[in-house]
């Protein structure tokens, strides 16, 4: 919407330029690697449905035909992001950009190990998930620093104040706004590599362990009305690394006029995870055995997050009312004085 809304500030083609290493080329990186990954997450929702159509056999696709090819998007992004915000329009050449890699190459080694230690990466049981979750988040933490110091140093060089340099430049500092957000979602798209699952099933005092969590189950099911419906809670108790956290009360609901059991989902989220334990089955008789499916979402907040500063950096960016006032007419005409001007009046 934004690209259409600016369309009249493009050169027209007859103007000669040529893109070479720039901003521009850069752009049209970071949209092919978009548009490729679109393709990829439509293929694989829409393949399961039309294979159905034709051959009336029903055919899943999970996370591991995604994961396949996320993480070398993802690194592309990141890569062509870092770069391609350091060059300029028209032209390769940037005076500070040597300085900006070098210091966010540095940089971003204490920055991944502050985000492996705060997010209990190294928990990882798999090689190669925790290989890819160490590079992601060096590559993100690298690309985030590129776009912070290439910020401070076009503010730097323009020589005013924070406020009246985002004002004066609401395009650029949107645009940065929105990558950091892009960058943000990756990082919490890599937890999805150490997201666990498991099926326990627990007597009564009993308990299982996951990811330093351990749910420890009381002595029986517990029978409670709720409202019109007949609830089986199973109350757990959370500690993690031998500190209790709080109480967990996945239930199942019978409804006396139907013959479903619904289940009730027990939930506890922090900015670095999300908890979730369902109620598999109860052990009737006694109501002192339960199986549970537990699972733990690292990250997944992060998203969230991500896409809440993409939207405020698209937003600023729509401010923006010193780009594109001039036509495409004024653009080509100051081309075409400039070029006709002898050489040493340029």
């Amino acid at each position: 919407g934004i690209f259409a809304w600016k369309s009249h500030s493009i050169l027209p083609p007859e103007v000669e330029k040529v893109w070479g290493v720039s901003k521009e080329s850069a752009l049209l990186m970071t949209q092919f690697i978009l548009l490729s990954f679109a393709a990829i997450v439509f293929l694989g929702t829409i393949f399961p449905i039309i294979s159905e159509a034709l051959t009336d056999q029903k055919i899943s696709i999970q996370a591991p035909y995604f994961n396949a090819f996320a993480p070398w998007t993802g690194a592309a992004l990141m890569i062509a992001i870092g770069f391609g915000n350091l060059l300029h329009y028209h032209s390769a050449k940037v005076e500070y950009a040597k300085k900006v890699v070098f210091w966010a190459l540095v940089g971003a080694v204490p920055l991944t190990g502050l985000f492996i230690k705060l997010g209990d990466v190294l928990r990882t049981p798999e090689r190669f998930a925790l290989g890819a979750q160490v590079v992601g988040i060096y590559l993100a933490s690298w690309t985030l620093l590129c776009l912070m110091l290439d910020f401070w140093f076009k503010r730097k060089t323009s020589r005013l104040p924070v406020g009246s340099f985002i004002s004066r430049n609401l395009a650029y500092s949107g645009a940065c706004c929105a990558h950091i957000g892009m960058i943000v979602c990756i990082l919490g798209f890599l937890g999805n590599y150490r997201g666990l699952e498991k099926e326990v099933s627990l007597g009564k005092g009993e308990s299982a362990k996951l990811y330093g969590y351990e749910f420890k189950f009381g002595d029986r099911v517990r029978v409670e009305q709720h409202d019109n419906a007949q609830a089986f809670v199973a109350p757990l108790t959370l500690f993690r690394d031998g500190v209790e956290l709080g109480a967990l009360n996945p239930a199942q609901r019978k409804y006396p006029t139907s013959t479903e059991i619904t289940n009730e989902i027990a939930v506890r989220g922090s900015f670095w995870y999300d908890i979730y334990v369902l109620l598999a089955g109860i052990d009737r008789t006694t109501g002192q055995r339960v199986t549970l499916k537990i699972n733990i979402n690292p990250t997944v907040r992060f998203v969230w997050l991500g896409i809440v500063i993409m939207v405020i950096g698209g937003i600023i960016c729509m401010f923006d009312m010193r780009r594109g006032v001039r036509t495409r007419d004024v653009i080509a005409g100051d081309w075409e004085v400039e070029s006709r001007m002898p050489e040493e009046t340029k």
